[in-house]
């Protein structure tokens, strides 16, 4: 689930991108984009971070330390 996770937060990006959303309206675009787009565990929408125009998701796959992997994009 982490990969497709992270396949779904690429294709959020290039969704941002393509339809040109300014860094200031990307937390609403987030919340109105479908199933295919949030979060494959829980099915809610993927974080989106303004001040650094990022989009992350916490992974729930198990690293070395045991804690959960945050997955990030930033978009440029």
């Amino acid at each position: 689930h982490d990969l497709d996770g992270y396949i779904r937060l690429v294709a959020l990006q290039a969704a941002l991108r393509h339809d040109k959303v300014p860094r200031a309206q990307g937390a609403d675009y987030v919340q109105r984009v479908g199933p295919d787009l949030r979060n494959p565990y829980d099915g809610q929408p993927m974080h989106w971070d303004a001040a650094s125009s990022t989009l992350s998701f916490e992974g729930r796959q198990k690293n070395t330390s045991n804690a959960p992997k945050t997955f990030s994009i930033r978009l440029k």
